[in-house]
């Protein structure tokens, strides 16, 4: 009797080690990091369920018992399985595979839209127009006419009589893929919510200590994007402009050529009327020539480095002058006679550029 106890004690022990053994086997599985990291592309087929899947799965090695897989699906119940091509992994845990072969492959073509720094939104509706989603006027129109409160820098969105276009600015330049049915809304809370996830916590915090709004900031920025388009020149740019802004400024006005041709090739266009008809009130609050301090609105998109450009500036710069020669060089002066002896340079080098 001792001996029989003692052989069903021993198979006992067998058997828990062998349950203990299949369970550790089924745990390492699940978790998984074990096998190659090595891509293998799996065919799975319409109408497959978890246990046909199981099965593809262990023949190519993804799981290492179809089993397990099996036990898993019926613990785990797996909804929505998508059908296609898939890429896995052998180290791929169990949660990581279910998350890919449930995940909807959307292989409809997309069209890419490349909207340019320093692009204004006329231009900008011009190009989702030439893309085929809609017209440009109903683009504009979803983007003037549209609560964007879900976003944060629309409460720092300046409205004003004499602003051409109220979201001048805020389409953030990028390239962007869209769905052929994508709506004008779609494309536009595209890129106005890229432009918001830029503009962080700590660039808020410091606008507000140099004195400046978002919208402040924007159209200088717009500024700097256009006349210094190389982010290694915007910083230099910036400190210009601002030095301009400064109390008692010699030099109060920003005098860039840029708002005049903005009004001339972008606004009046748009507003159907002739060269300098537009609103006497308008060219007043846009023109740089004109206005004294930041214009009433932004001329164009600005990039990321011009924004932090106008952020963060050529600390110390004493210029108020600035212009660049055909070889791209840029030329400052604190005077405007500086300026003036950096014309005639600039002027003697353009000579010799063919």
């Amino acid at each position: 009797m001792k001996k029989i106890i003692s052989i069903l004690a021993v198979i006992a022990v067998i058997g828990v080690a062998a349950v203990g053994f299949v369970f550790m086997s089924y745990s390492g599985d699940v978790k998984g990091g074990k096998g190659s990291d090595e891509a293998v592309t799996v065919q799975l087929d319409k109408g497959m369920g978890a246990y046909s899947v199981a099965a593809v799965l262990a023949e190519n090695g993804i799981v290492e018992n179809e089993l397990f897989f099996k036990l898993y699906a019926k613990q785990n119940p797996i909804d929505n399985l998508q059908y296609g091509e898939f890429t896995l992994r052998e180290n791929m845990s169990y949660e990581e595979i279910v998350k890919e072969i449930t995940t909807a492959k959307d292989l409809r073509e997309t069209v890419s839209v490349t909207v340019f720094e320093g692009s204004s939104i006329v231009k900008i509706s011009r190009i989702v127009e030439e893309a085929g989603f809609c017209t440009a006027q109903e683009f504009i129109d979803v983007v003037e006419n549209t609560d964007w409160s879900q976003f944060r820098f629309f409460q720092y969105v300046e409205d004003d009589v004499n602003k051409p276009f109220k979201m001048e600015g805020f389409l953030y330049p990028e390239t962007y893929d869209f769905y052929p049915e994508a709506t004008a809304y779609e494309i536009a809370e595209r890129m106005l919510g890229h432009f918001d996830e830029l503009i962080t916590d700590e660039m808020y915090a410091q606008m507000e200590q140099q004195g400046f709004t978002l919208q402040d900031v924007v159209t200088l920025a717009s500024y700097v994007e256009e006349e210094a388009g190389d982010p290694v020149n915007q910083p230099d740019v910036a400190a210009v402009f601002l030095n301009r802004l400064k109390p008692d400024s010699p030099y109060p006005k920003l005098e860039s050529d840029v708002s005049y041709y903005y009004m001339r090739e972008q606004v009046e266009p748009y507003l159907g009327v002739g060269r300098d008809q537009s609103p006497v009130e308008m060219q007043e609050a846009v023109n740089t020539y004109l206005c004294v301090g930041i214009p009433v609105t932004p001329v164009s998109s600005p990039s990321i480095s011009a924004i932090q450009a106008v952020l963060n500036p050529t600390p110390d710069s004493p210029y108020y002058f600035f212009l660049t020669d055909l070889t791209g060089k840029y030329y400052y002066a604190e005077t405007w006679q500086g300026h003036v002896n950096n014309i005639a340079t600039m002027e003697a080098v353009n000579a010799t550029v063919k």
